[in-house]
């Protein structure tokens, strides 16, 4: 078994399940398990600051932020494993407004239109929007290291599916246990007793179904010509999320037992 420090690296990308993610990574590692993000919204955590992180604190395992961004950090000694999780963009355009419609934490601007305005109208703004533009191919512009307020091009988009492919734990959103199912597998020989099992955190109260549901729930309350936008805007997110699903089954392909295996996952899932 390899010797060095294992450190996981959970990069949170918005509306992406990752506050489920971090419970997990909590309960997994306690104390050892922390979010960092810095004071800046759109600052970017560097490698420098993770790198620190670890010199003040060797005991840290794991390490979740909004701001981790690629290439990984390099240590010797340490083998960083990033942790990646990926959303159909529509589903997750749709999340965002019902997510900020319904917090009371905080004010911003997002959060104030979300209460102003419709679905429908909440989409168009962030459409129009040209500093910060969460609804515009984002998952694309995290793994690609864009500026936020960059459109992203075909070299992105490669970027992002190379470094989607080399993730250690790759998940879909609406394929959560499968995901951690995988996840459990490739954790294991670092962390013999890893349990992925969860409770679900942070869950939009008036959005339910499964994917197909909840994105045909959305459309009826969207014009045909802001859907169109939508779509358009998100042409390379839903490439990422075609080939995030094509990786998934060829991991899961890998598993012996694999549906032995996830309903004995669920099952420990429904004793939390």
């Amino acid at each position: 078994m390899n010797q060095k420090k294992i450190v996981c690296l959970h990069f949170h990308i918005f509306k992406n399940g990752g506050t489920t993610l971090e419970w997990i990574l909590n309960q997994n590692f306690g104390s050892n398990a922390i979010s960092k993000d810095t004071d800046d919204p759109k600052g970017i955590l560097e490698n420098k600051i993770i790198l620190d992180i670890l010199k003040k604190n060797e005991k840290i395992k794991a390490i979740s932020s909004h701001q981790l961004r690629f290439p990984l950090p390099e240590k010797e000694g340490v083998l960083f494993i990033p942790i990646v999780f990926f959303r159909h963009p529509i589903d997750r355009a749709f999340s965002i407004y019902s997510f900020q419609r319904n917090r009371t934490d905080a004010d911003r601007p997002g959060i104030r239109k979300a209460k102003e305005l419709d679905l429908n109208g909440y989409i168009k703004w962030n459409l129009e929007m040209k500093k910060f533009m969460p609804m515009k191919n984002f998952q694309v512009i995290f793994l690609s290291d864009k500026p936020v307020e960059t459109k992203v091009n075909d070299l992105d988009y490669n970027l992002a599916l190379k470094r989607m492919k080399n993730c250690s734990v790759l998940g879909v959103v609406d394929r959560f246990d499968e995901s951690l199912v995988v996840a459990e597998e490739v954790l294991r020989p670092y962390f013999p007793g890893i349990d992925l099992s969860y409770v679900k955190q942070n869950v939009s109260k008036d959005r339910s179904g499964n994917l197909e549901e909840k994105i045909e729930a959305g459309k009826k309350l969207v014009e045909n010509e802001t859907m169109d936008m939508l779509m358009e805007e998100n042409d390379f997110d839903l490439q990422l999320y075609s080939k995030a699903n094509e990786e998934l089954d060829k991991r899961i392909n890998d598993i012996k037992s694999f549906e032995e295996k996830i309903i004995e996952f669920q099952k420990r899932c429904k004793k939390k």
